[in-house]
């Protein structure tokens, strides 16, 4: 190798002789990397450091490229495919047609290393080749070129002992079985510096890709593993062991241990194997199936415990695709609370998982029935029904307040105050509560004035402001809407009741007595002289009354004495009531006759006029 070295860098240095003899490039390092696509290992130059921009600056020199394989393997011989430099390619990319990389030197098993197989592969310098394409026309610091690449009969260990030559470390030329064979690596580009300097992290064979391992439990312990690899690298094959009690061991792809036992709950362990020894592997915990518990029923609004079983070490999830509507918080010991919304309704599903089974409740939600009441606001004594009316039953949080008919819906207002009325559904058992339904007190009424009067007379009702009065017997008693006077106009009981303004309550009905006029009698002569008398009843239980006292006086038992010529009328007021009669019937007084004598003085036996 030493030889062939010189003797081309003597021939390079003749032919360029006129050029600069140092290149720009002033270090690479050699890489090795595996393509699982084509089943190819590729020989990398990576520049470490420096430019090749000139076409002497990118032409190929003297080098050595040595790959150590397995004693086991071989690279197959007729493998050996080159990508680059190009032959010619004087302006960068005009070329294509890249130079001959071969195997120039082999070695199997020397004493040195009885365990492996070298091969220098060199390029063929003829004619003259250089480096750079149209997109890439020169070299630079981190330039990745694909050199040749080359096929491995068998590869095992994943390729763990396929690598490029290590200088200083692998057999020299005067070690035992080494023959004088110079392996080391050297590199030159643009004249004869050498410009190896080590080789860069090889890109071994890609592991298997352990894709997912699911486990069910559906009768027993169950492991569905699935893997893949490229094609370079197929088949794959399997080896499962256990810790459990019966030390399960298997070369199947999956795990499938149907019944189970408590002998079987352990860490699975699989180590997956590719056609070239590359390996991964993966540790699952599998235990028997737990129980989530029956299915259950719910309604929307509600708060529902769920509990867990064999173990209560579990954890619960909710199924991605459930309705919305659903909230689960973990509880300890293997429980969880499910909150409903009021909205909620469908079929949830809940999953109750330990590290390797798991066991799904569902927990069918019925909708909340809808309740409906047309009044917010009620009075005292009043009444108004709830929807719906049938197919459940009624109930009053507050029965002193406000009650409910259960089978009707029918609501009493009964005090002041507020009450909500909830309706449970028979079929469903599922309930819905009303808004609250204000009670308000019947607005207090009183009379003012006197609770009986007179026909004709008024008395006063409280209250005067607030609202409106309305009079249910206005033939008997009239009331003013706004200010609660009472006339009376005959007798009779008036009614009266009070509408408060600001709730719409109306008060109790509230009575006036009206008392009829007093009636009155005359007895005695229409017509009386003065000094005489006549009589009117009653005569008692009263108080009489002169219209005209000069004339003609009455005593309140009845008895009416002339004073003097003229008329009078009397009016009779009833003690127990105060209500006075109609004005009674006229009274003529009549006055006295006059008379006088002709002569005062006559004798015996004689006579005068009058």
């Amino acid at each position: 190798m030493k030889t062939r070295f010189l003797l081309f860098a003597a021939l390079i240095c003749c032919i360029f002789l006129t050029q600069k003899l140092d290149a720009q490039v002033s270090s690479v390092n050699y890489r090795l990397k595996y393509n699982a696509d084509s089943c190819r290992y590729e020989a990398y130059l990576v520049v470490n450091s420096g430019t090749a921009t000139t076409v002497a600056q990118r032409t190929q020199f003297n080098a050595q490229y040595t790959i150590v394989v397995p004693q086991a393997d071989s690279i197959v011989l007729d493998s050996i495919k080159s990508h680059a430099p190009y032959q010619n390619n004087s302006v960068a990319g005009s070329s294509t047609t890249p130079l001959q990389w071969a195997i120039t030197t082999r070695l199997r098993a020397p004493a040195a290393a009885p365990g492996n197989r070298f091969y220098s592969i060199t390029p063929n310098l003829s004619p003259a080749s250089r480096y750079g394409t149209a997109t890439s026309p020169t070299l630079g610091p981190g330039d990745e070129i694909l050199l040749f690449s080359f096929k491995v009969s068998s590869i095992s260990q994943c390729g763990s002992g396929i690598r490029i030559w290590e200088n200083g470390v692998d057999p020299n030329s005067a070690q035992p079985g080494m023959l004088g064979s110079d392996f080391d690596n050297g590199f030159t580009l643009g004249g004869a510096a050498p410009l190896y300097n080590a080789n860069s992290t090889q890109v071994q064979p890609p592991v298997p890709v352990l894709v997912s391992a699911t486990t069910a439990c559906a009768g027993g312990i169950e492991i569905d593993l699935t893997a893949t690899t490229g094609a370079c690298q197929t088949p794959l094959t399997y080896l499962w062991t256990s810790t459990s009690t019966n030390n399960y061991t298997s070369t199947t792809e999956d795990v499938s241990i149907v019944p189970s036992t408590l002998n079987d709950v352990g860490d699975y362990k699989v180590v997956v194997t590719d056609a070239l020894g590359c390996k991964d592997s993966l540790t699952i915990s599998a235990t028997n199936k737990p129980d989530a518990g029956v299915d259950q029923t719910a309604c929307a609004g509600s708060i529902d415990t769920i509990q867990g079983a064999n173990p209560t070490t579990g954890t619960w999830t909710a199924l991605g695709t459930n309705p919305a509507g659903a909230t689960l918080g973990a509880q300890p010991a293997g429980a969880a609370l499910v909150t409903f919304t009021n909205a909620a309704v469908g079929e949830y599903s809940f999953i109750y998982s330990t590290p390797s089974c798991s066991d799904t409740m569902k927990i069918t939600v019925t909708a909340k029935p809808t309740v409906t009441s047309p009044v917010s606001i009620l009075c005292i004594g009043s009444t108004t029904t709830l929807t719906p009316n049938s197919g459940g039953t009624w109930v009053s949080n507050s029965p002193s307040i406000a009650s409910v008919n259960a089978a009707t819906g029918l609501v009493t207002a009964l005090a002041q105050g507020s009450a909500t009325f909830t309706f449970t559904q028979t079929s469903t058992g599922c309930s819905s509560t009303t808004s609250a339904i204000t009670v308000n007190p019947k607005p207090p009424v009183s009379v003012t004035g006197n609770p009986a009067v007179c026909i004709g007379s008024t008395t006063t009702l409280s209250p005067t402001t607030g609202g409106t009065w309305l009079d249910v017997f206005p033939g008997i008693a009239t009331v003013n809407p706004s200010t609660g006077l009472v006339t009376g106009v005959s007798a009779g009981t008036g009614r009266f009741v009070f509408t408060e303004t600001l709730t719409g309550c109306k008060s109790d009905t509230i009575n006036v007595i009206v008392t009829p006029k007093p009636t009155i009698t005359l007895t005695g002569p229409a017509s009386i002289c003065v000094f005489a008398t006549t009589t009117f009843t009653p005569d008692s239980l009263g108080t009489w009354q002169t219209t005209n006292a000069p004339v003609a006086t009455i005593s309140n038992s009845g008895v009416v004495t002339g004073l003097s010529g003229g008329t009078a009328t009397f009016i009779w007021t009833q003690t127990s009531t105060g209500c006075k009669s109609d004005t009674s019937a006229v009274i003529t007084v009549i006055a006295r006759p006059t008379v006088g004598l002709a002569n005062a003085v006559r004798c015996v036996g004689a006579t005068t006029n009058l």
